[in-house]
């Protein structure tokens, strides 16, 4: 698969700040670093950089800067990436107009070129995404596991690392700050009230979770629980084939019992 324009991110020389210390942010950091961005790490608590980060982020040339975000602190940027559970709403009035904003996950989707499979859903993400990969090394496969749980994306495109595909457990936080992200095959399986400390309402943490569906490419594959049909029938993308999944009992996976697990098997194994 060649990168096409619009995926393509080209950093070299552009300002960036990272918001956010923690693995992904530290991540996000040095993977721009090392492809020639300008690079400045935020976070508002003082203790969450420590002396081995500190030194690793001297020699990638990365400015840190702890405290509360200031204005300042933004001035000049081209390139806002935000770590998962930062709400966008509350920050954004700091970011210059013409800053691009995105997460670590789509910085480091940007900035390689191995086909993905994308799962989301209030529940049961975990699960299906190790069912995916075993899935998929069990057809011969070369897997990437990662996302929202495990190693930062952005740490195997740094390391030059190889895979035939991305499995990624993706979560609201990151899809909200993804306006690009778009996975050869997206798998959604549930959607439950969750995070409405975060999300405005139930219409915004939907339309967060459908933002990767929305984005699809013509023969993207789209797989999607049945129960949500109703739900979702305006939102489909014409662009993509749908697969619709219940619990069926076809599948047999003692270690793994309940409906919701049947759900998760059927889900897995239409992506």
């Amino acid at each position: 698969m060649n990168r096409s324009e619009s995926r393509y991110l080209d950093v070299h020389g552009k300002r960036a700040v990272v918001m956010g210390g923690g693995g992904s942010g530290r991540a996000a950091a040095l993977l721009l670093a090392s492809r020639g961005a300008c690079v400045r790490l935020l976070d508002r608590n003082r203790d969450a950089v420590d002396r081995s980060w500190a030194e690793l982020a001297g020699r990638a040339g990365v400015d840190i800067r702890l405290g509360e975000h200031r204005g300042d602190d933004f001035q000049g940027c081209d390139l806002v990436v935000m770590s998962p559970g930062i709400p966008v709403r509350k920050v954004a009035h700091l970011f210059p107009a013409k800053a691009m904003v995105l997460s670590e996950l789509e910085l480091a989707w940007r900035l390689c070129d191995v086909p993905a499979l994308a799962v989301t859903g209030t529940n049961g993400k975990t699960t299906t995404v190790t069912l995916c990969k075993a899935i998929l090394e069990a057809a011969g496969k070369e897997v990437f596991l990662g996302g929202n749980i495990g190693t930062p994306l952005s740490d195997f495109v740094r390391n030059g690392e190889r895979a035939d595909v991305l499995v990624l457990e993706v979560s609201s936080f990151q899809l909200q700050t993804s306006p690009a992200f778009a996975p050869e095959a997206a798998v959604l399986l549930n959607l439950t009230p969750d995070h409405l400390d975060y999300h405005a309402d139930m219409d915004e943490y939907l339309d967060a979770k459908w933002s990767m569906f929305r984005h699809q490419q013509q023969g993207g594959l789209a797989v999607l629980p049945d129960h949500m049909r109703e739900q979702l029938a305006g939102r489909l993308n014409p662009a993509t084939d749908v697969e619709w999944y219940a619990p069926s009992g076809r599948i047999q996976a003692p270690r793994l019992p309940g409906a919701h697990n049947q759900a998760n098997l059927e889900a897995a194994a239409g992506g």
